[in-house]
């Protein structure tokens, strides 16, 4: 598998500034394409470099949060939508909550794992986890294997079955 390299190009007052923006995103959202219009950007006259780097992060907070707020909502109103999304860029979210401690949470409450409660397929949140553990459970139990079918058949899975609480089950090594 090849590297993705991001595709977002920054204007500003309809001027192409900078091809493929490099630091306009973090590293873990190179999968987005799109254009940045900005109309207050401090240019030298080579229009190749900022003069200022703080805009640069400014623009690259903004834009991140923004993203991710939209995920969010996408994934509360649309969730079959998220879901099919999820499961293409699943491993650049993964990548961000490792790397990006800045956005974290706001990444954490964006992932989704496969759970023992759940049909073979479905996948569910931290949050719905959490709201669906009983009374006696105080931790977040998962389970990393291969596949569902290794998950279940493994003699750790067992322990957690007969006392009925619910794992998460995790693919991704």
């Amino acid at each position: 598998m090849g590297r993705i390299e991001a595709e977002v190009y920054l204007c500003c007052s309809m001027v192409l500034i900078q091809a493929e923006a490099k630091g306009l995103f973090p590293e873990w959202l190179r999968f987005r394409k799109g254009v940045v219009e900005s109309e207050d950007l401090p240019l030298n006259i080579s229009r190749e470099t900022m003069q200022d780097k703080s805009h640069m992060q400014k623009l690259n907070k903004v834009l991140t949060s923004r993203f991710l707020k939209f995920l969010d909502e996408q994934s509360e109103k649309e969730a079959d939508a998220y879901e099919k999304f999820y499961r293409e860029y699943q491993r650049f979210l993964k990548e961000g909550v490792v790397t990006d401690f800045t956005h974290r949470d706001a990444l954490g409450k964006l992932l989704r794992y496969e759970s023992s409660s759940l049909d073979p397929g479905k996948l569910a949140s931290l949050a719905d986890y959490v709201k669906r553990m009983s009374s006696e459970q105080k931790e977040i139990y998962c389970l990393l294997a291969p596949n569902r079918a290794a998950a279940e058949a493994s003699p750790y899975f067992e322990v957690f079955k007969e006392r009925k609480f619910e794992v998460l089950f995790l693919y991704d090594p």
